[in-house]
């Protein structure tokens, strides 16, 4: 680290003054590398994911909600039954509790059975309610709904899992590659300094 300015990561403390060497591009260009975001593990991320949703979706939604009329009422169940929002959430649930399981390994099955007992889906829908009505009028609904049942609509339905998934591989690998790319150019970059 000799000549190099950088910030200490350990000590907190400044190096001398900028001298560029070797040594001292080497150093940046280790970091760069070691800050790459990590694609090799896409399952850990994508449960860190849903487990950051369902944390923000219980953080952000109140427990008390205005009261929503019949009529939308039955519109927004419709909608959440036709995306099939219920089975989503209660795959989500499996997926979060698999993911606390690899994270804390000395709890006892028992207790996931119990807690995973304990997470109602039914409560989070009933949460999550109010932002149908929010944002959607009954006619909006409507014709989405309208929509969902329809032979387009069952396809875009029964497709999207697929798209999803096909989708977030091919964004890890461009990500992957411009991960890469940024850390190359970066490299060059302080060669020339």
């Amino acid at each position: 680290m000799r000549g190099c300015f950088h910030k200490d990561v350990v000590t907190e403390e400044f190096a001398k003054p900028p001298v560029h060497d070797e040594t001292c591009i080497g150093n940046r260009i280790t970091k760069i590398k070691r800050t790459a975001i990590d694609y090799n593990q896409p399952r850990m991320n994508m449960r860190r994911l849903i487990l950051l949703v369902l944390v923000t979706i219980f953080a952000s939604i109140s427990f008390t909600h205005a009261e929503v009329s019949p009529e939308k009422r039955k519109e927004i169940d419709r909608m959440l039954q036709l995306t099939g929002m219920e089975k989503l959430m209660e795959q989500m649930k499996t997926q979060m509790i698999s993911a606390f399981k690899t994270q804390m390994t000395e709890v006892p099955e028992s207790f996931w059975t119990k807690f995973q007992e304990k997470m109602d889906v039914h409560e989070l829908l009933e949460k999550i309610v109010p932002l149908y009505d929010k944002y959607y009028t009954l006619e909006d609904l409507k014709a989405v709904n309208a929509f969902y049942e329809s032979p387009a609509g069952r396809k875009v339905l029964s497709t999207l899992p697929q798209i999803t998934q096909e989708s977030m591989k091919i964004g890890q690998e461009w990500g992957e590659k411009m991960g890469k790319q940024a850390a190359d150019e970066a490299a060059k970059e302080l060669k020339k300094k």
